[in-house]
């Protein structure tokens, strides 16, 4: 492994703050929270096992071989999307809302 964050365990309890996950989860007005539980985990697995699919895909059209690699930390961030673009475009930051939806 190499990067600053080598030595980081990559565990969904570490990767939710660090990705952004946790700014959007609490309630209004409050500190932010981590979900409670490892989703982090499933959401990097799935997004590992999407670029397999892909990987093995592209050898069968093309014979090569490819490396893959995926941050846990980066593939939790893309989950952040839509508040980390209302921030870049407007400036505005998501509030937590607990389990309120507004409509």
């Amino acid at each position: 492994a190499s990067g600053p964050l080598r030595n980081v365990r990559g565990i969904g309890g570490t990767m939710e703050p660090m990705s952004g996950l946790t700014s959007l989860l609490g309630y209004e007005g409050g500190r932010p929270m981590n979900s409670g539980s490892m989703i982090p985990d499933a959401i990097a697995g799935a997004w590992f096992a999407a670029a397999i699919v892909t990987a093995i895909r592209h050898r069968e059209r093309t014979g090569e071989g490819q490396y893959i690699d995926l941050g846990m930390m980066e593939s939790n961030a893309m989950m952040t999307g839509d508040a980390v673009l209302e921030y870049t475009a407007n400036g505005r930051v998501r509030p937590r809302m607990g389990n309120h939806h507004p409509r």
